[in-house]
């Protein structure tokens, strides 16, 4: 399953990175996170966006696939709100797990502070969308950071990532503090 897992990796690194508009980095002491990122269309009703991402710990390897709708809300300016959905494939505690997450998303820029942004998100895939060994899954992730550039940000964060395996129980996949930087082309 890893010749797999890097196998795809490897792929959506060369295919996707050559459309994405923005590729991010987040580490910690024991996994190493890389996601680009790429507007599939930009409307006055919201964005449309597409995700790609791998995940690597010691134990674990996660990647997923998403698909996101965004939209800033007229009446508080900087605020974005979003939902949508990521299809991901794990090698968890060596049992191999396929579910489809649904969730919600923000991102609040203050236009008046001039660079720093706080951003979350939350995916549950109930166990209706998980197959192969994967009962339901859940992941959270907050952030705090600070645009240097339009074009670079650093950002320090919390990730909870869980899968309930069968006869298993939860794998944490990934849980702690990570720190990171965004590039957007």
């Amino acid at each position: 399953m890893r010749k797999c897992f890097a196998f795809v990796f490897f792929i959506l690194l060369f295919s996707v990175s050559a459309y994405a508009q923005s590729i991010s980095v987040d580490l910690n002491e024991e996994s190493v996170q890389v996601m680009f990122k790429t507007p599939i269309n930009e409307e006055d009703l919201g964005d449309n966006e597409f995700s790609a991402r791998f995940l690597y710990t010691a134990d674990d390897q996660l990647f997923s696939l998403g698909f996101d709708i965004l939209g800033e809300l007229e009446y508080i300016d900087g605020l974005e709100l979003g939902i949508g959905g990521k299809l991901y494939g794990a090698d968890a505690s060596d049992n191999d797990a396929l579910f489809i997450g649904c969730g919600a998303l923000f991102r609040y820029a203050p236009f008046k502070l001039d660079g720093p942004f706080f951003s979350g998100l939350l995916y549950y895939a109930p166990r209706v969308l998980s197959f192969m060994n994967a009962e339901r899954s859940l992941e959270t992730d907050l952030k705090i950071g600070y645009e240097f550039t339009p074009r670079a940000t650093v950002h320090v964060g919390y990730r909870n990532f869980w899968i309930n395996i069968e006869e298993i129980e939860n794998v944490r996949i990934e849980e702690g503090i990570f720190v990171g930087l965004e590039y957007r082309f």
